[in-house]
């Protein structure tokens, strides 16, 4: 379940994504009510809270005391007889009030939309509010169901009276009036520097109290309608579209995106309550560390008479207080969560591993075709036939449909006629239909040429996620006026006389000659939206980008989808479950690959004549400096419309080739990567030549990118060594000339001493890339040592020896860091519990404590132990309880006691300490002393080649939490081996103590 929040404005939001769309503004309401239509099915409440202030009836209520001192007092702009504004109205109110009428108009409007759609929706306001007579919403709100409370009764700290009007009965359990069982803040004005401060603006926000209960409502409505919450990552996994294939190449996730490996809760039971009771009275009778999870209130003769009684957990008070109700008297029913116990917890958590072992999450149908491809050498020549027959039959097609293809592009305008002359859209069209591909709009798309502006189509392909276009068409073309003077003044002082400008000019004149652009005649540039072209040195290359984000084309273009790619993570999925296949059937063969490269993918299609016809590139001249106007027949590197498009096809392309030639490969954008048996590479790579020469697709055939088969080979910049696949191992890593390039950049800033913020930047991001695909995260902090030198405001910036010597560590590191392993999918793993504890209230005494699980899950071993006075004397310098340090510290003692045991292994640590688990994440601390203690540790970590995670356990179900304090006394602890803490290693060679 998501939540998007839409307004005017983002000012009053706090931590929170703002759509923005003003109601008051024709096209964005077309805007907001595209968006409703394109995401109805997956829409199950829209809910509006207009702005009421010109129709509060506060402004009836007299002030004489303020208007005899001089203060302005509100006056009222509306009444029951004019709810569209008083006939007198002038200047700023009658504005205010006529811009409100449309939002009111825009809202009912979107509403009856929305009922429709078969879609709730709902509507709040003051009762008294004058919001509820104008016209368009009285007679919306005549159907419906309509519930009045104070916020008081749910948490508000006044008693304000509100209506809340509702398509459906999901709001009717909120209705109730204040009891007068509590105390109300004033109303009255309060004056503040010289002018008066109305509360009313404080009530604007819904009470926290309320929010939960309205969230509690939609969940339990979203439940009834089929959604599924999931509770931990087994369940995301299963019930999503989350990618786990990072865990393969040891990328530790940050942020709350996957759900914990073992949910928090072992149960759940429902909790009633009188609402004038605290919960946290209420709650207490649970064990510690049960929580609410939902809360909704009731009125009692209600849940009397359609509830068991004794279906509630409640105390012996409790239940008393319950039966002196009256009928009308609210209560609150909760959802209380219970948490595991230690022994359940450690259970599930020794089940479920390390998250590594369960990532590879394939479609079973491209499980089916990895599975073919590793067939016994007896059955390569079924396989073989399948693909010779495809092609037979596809190229037999083609030349039935040679005069259609003709008619076809004689049929659209010459600029796309001539782009898209060799390609065989029909036969293509013909594949995905036979095929049941799920974007059944692509080739007419191609045909029609791709929109980079407005609304992009709903492919099916992609998941959905909406993002509506900052701006429509119209308001493009007025900020053009002053955008482009800019971007023209931007491309004339470049530097024309670089090789670059020559080389991107040189590009520009092949891409004319080519009909991808065309100089174009422009007398005037503000009835165009302009792109600024420029070149990007690449390695040996110069790559020619054209920026549609300068002149607000990209800021034009609504998604509907979130576009995904094949990245290297799904090559190494594939690779993984292959590794596995074989040594689960003992039929090891030799692998081999290779990538094939479409040539000048972007520009073999065209874009929309609309799109056509607003977009001019600005591209400048060398050495005299001028600029040139170009106009776009192809797709241009650098639109957001252009990368949608290209992956559709990128994507349409593989699916042929995965599910008609039964082909192990991957795409992304233009690299198709495949992996084949040796027996049947010849075979492979016969089939996609010849599928992209069928289809008219230009691909590198000689050259660096056209490299043969081979148990070594590159792609995505990365170099896979197959060499080892029979032995159930294969490595992935850098090329040479890569590690290359890296270790003479981080020489030439360390012999200068000098580095600026933009170049810092990119060595970072350099460095992030590079760090991903080897073994180890001991360069983390170093990283953000680079990434902090980039947000300096500075021209240049002189190296400190502590950034010297972290460049120092970059370069070593790119010297020796080895290359990530793939290995076969194992579902062992070693489960670490740990725990650090700071109690003692005029002296603090740290301990620590940690439990080590087999992948069996028999406890092989446990420690727990005060932490010496002298480094507990250190981390009190610079912190008055530092629990983070403490919490770090038992999860490196574990790699010092267990390192023998765990090395080479799958380990997951579970930690109760947020903080600490987040650093350990990134290897990174956030003080100087847990810095020093994770980069110790992530050294080990590297030295014992362990591949490590970090999970969350609730205090009460962690089973460290004992020892942290010297309680060996747990059951689950018997016949364990208790350690000794190795304090003399630790506190070895930099962090010896006096």
């Amino acid at each position: 379940m998501r939540v998007l929040a839409v307004d005017h404005s983002s000012k009053r939001a706090h931590g929170v994504h703002i759509a923005l769309f003003d109601l008051t503004c024709p096209e964005q309401v077309a805007q907001l009510s595209a968006l409703v239509h394109e995401e109805r099915a997956r829409l199950a409440w829209i809910h509006f809270a207009p702005a009421c202030g010109t129709a509060s009836r506060a402004r009836e209520r007299p002030l004489p005391h303020l208007e005899a001192q001089g203060y302005p007092v509100a006056q009222p702009l509306r009444s029951p007889e004019f709810p569209l504004g008083l006939p007198n109205l002038q200047g700023v109110d009658k504005e205010r009030v006529a811009k409100a009428n449309k939002t009111y108009e825009a809202t009912a409007n979107l509403c009856q939309q929305t009922i429709a759609l078969n879609i709730t929706c709902s509507l709040e306001n003051p009762v008294n509010s004058l919001f509820w007579c104008v016209p368009c919403i009285a007679q919306l709100v005549q159907t419906g169901h309509t519930c009045v409370f104070d916020n008081c009764m749910h948490g508000g700290a006044r008693k304000k009276t509100t209506r809340w009007w509702s398509s459906e009965p999901w709001l009717d359990s909120l209705q109730g009036l204040c009891d007068g069982k509590h105390q109300h803040k004033p109303w009255a004005p309060v004056q503040e520097a010289g002018r008066f401060r109305y509360p009313s603006a404080e009530e604007a926000a819904y009470p926290p109290l309320l929010c939960e209960r309205l969230a509690s409502i939609l969940v339990e409505q979203c439940k009834a309608l089929g959604a599924v919450l999931s509770s931990d990552l087994s369940s995301q996994k299963l019930h999503t579209s989350i990618n786990t294939h990072r865990f393969l190449l040891n990328m530790l996730p940050r942020g709350k995106q996957f759900k914990p490996l073992v949910s928090e809760f072992a149960s759940y039971v429902a909790l009633l309550h009188p609402s004038d009771v605290p919960l946290t009275t209420a709650i207490s009778m649970f064990p510690k560390g049960a929580r609410s999870t939902s809360r909704q209130v009731w009125e009692w003769g209600k849940i009397r008479a359609d509830c068991r009684f004794d279906s509630f957990s409640f105390s012996a008070e409790l239940r008393e207080r319950l039966h002196s109700l009256e009928v009308s008297s609210k209560v609150e029913l909760h959802q209380v969560g219970i948490p595991r116990e230690p022994e359940d917890f450690v259970s599930r958590a020794t089940e479920c591993g390390h998250p590594r072992s369960s990532a590879v999450h394939l479609s079973k149908e491209v499980v089916r075709v990895l599975e073919e491809n590793l067939c016994d050498n007896k059955c390569d020549s079924d396989l073989a036939a399948v693909r010779v027959g495809f092609i037979k039959k596809w190229t037999k097609r083609a030349v039935e449909l040679k005069q259609q293809e003709a008619s076809l592009k004689d049929s659209m305008p010459e600029y796309l006629s001539t782009l898209l002359r060799p390609k065989k859209l029909l036969l293509l069209k013909e594949m995905l239909e036979e095929l049941e591909y799920p974007d059944a709009k692509l080739v007419d798309d191609i045909c029609k040429g791709f929109r980079l502006s407005g609304w992009l189509e709903t492919t099916g392909v992609f998941p959905p996620c909406v993002k509506r276009p900052q701006y429509d068409l119209g308001t493009l073309l007025l900020l053009a006026k002053g955008l482009n003077k800019s971007i023209i003044s931007r491309v004339e002082s470049g530097d024309a006389s670089s090789d670059i400008a020559k080389t991107t000019w040189h590009q520009t004149l092949e891409e004319v000659e080519k009909g991808y652009v065309w100089f174009a005649e422009v007398p005037d540039p503000q009835s165009f939206v302009l792109a600024k072209r420029f070149g990007l040195q690449q390695a040996e290359k110069v790559r020619v980008i054209d920026d549609c984000t300068i002149g607000g084309l990209n800021k034009a273009i609504g998604l509907v989808e979130k576009y995904k790619i094949h990245s290297i993570e799904e090559i190494a999925a594939f690779l993984c479950w292959m590794l596995s296949f074989m040594g689960k059937t003992g039929k090891h063969f030799p692998l081999i690959g290779r990538t094939f490269d479409l040539k000048a993918a972007y520009k073999q299609f065209g874009i929309h004549p609309d799109d056509r016809n607003l977009l001019r590139i600005v591209c400048q001249k060398p050495d005299s400096g001028e600029v040139a106007f170009l106009g776009v027949n192809a797709l241009p590197f650098g639109a957001v419309g252009s990368v949608g498009a290209f992956l559709r096809i990128s994507l349409a392309l593989w699916f042929i080739g995965m599910r008609g030639l039964r082909l192990a490969w991957s795409a992304f954008f233009d690299d198709f990567t495949v992996i084949s048996k040796r027996s049947l590479a010849v075979n492979a790579e016969q089939s996609v030549e010849a599928l992209f020469d069928l289809l008219g697709m230009n691909f590198a055939r000689e050259g660096s990118k056209a490299e043969g088969f081979s148990s070594v080979f590159k792609t995505l910049g990365l170099q896979i060594d197959l060499s080892s696949a029979k032995s159930g191992r294969v490595q992935l890593g850098h090329t040479e000339k890569r590690r290359k390039e890296l270790q003479e950049t981080l020489s030439s800033f360390i012999d200068s001493g000098i580095i600026t913020p933009k170049q810092a930047e990119s060595l970072r991001g350099r460095m992030h890339w590079y760090e991903s695909f080897v073994f180890g995260r001991v360069a983390n902090q170093a990283v953000q040592t680079v990434g902090s030198i980039s947000t300096l405001e500075v021209g240049s910036h002189k190296l400190s020896i502590r950034e010297i010597d972290a460049l120092k560590l970059l370069r070593d590191r790119v010297l020796v860091s080895p290359p990530l392993t793939i290995a076969p999918s194992s579902l062992d793993a070693w489960v670490i519990f740990t725990d650090g504890a700071c109690e003692g209230a005029e002296k603090k005494v740290g301990s620590i404590g940690g439990v080590n699980f087999d992948p069996a899950g028999r406890c092989r071993g446990f420690f727990g132990a005060s932490v010496p006075e002298t480094y507990m004397q250190r981390l009190l310098k610079n912190s008055l309880n530092p629990i983070y340090e403490l919490e770090i510290l038992p999860v490196l003692m574990s790699l010092f006691i267990w390192k023998s045991v765990i090395a080479r292994s799958q380990v997951v640590f579970y930690l109760d300490n947020d903080a600490a688990r987040s650093g350990l994440i990134k290897g990174a601390g956030a003080t100087l002393e847990a810095s020093e203690l994770i980069r110790e540790f992530t050294c080990h970590e590297m030295q014992l080649q362990c591949m490590t995670w970090f999970a969350r356990v609730p205090t009460h179900s962690n089973v460290a939490d004992g020892p942290s304090r010297l309680d060996f006394r747990a059951r689950i602890l018997k016949g364990a081996v208790k350690e000794e803490i190795p304090w003399e290693d630790f506190f070895s060679g930099s962090r010896k103590l006096d």
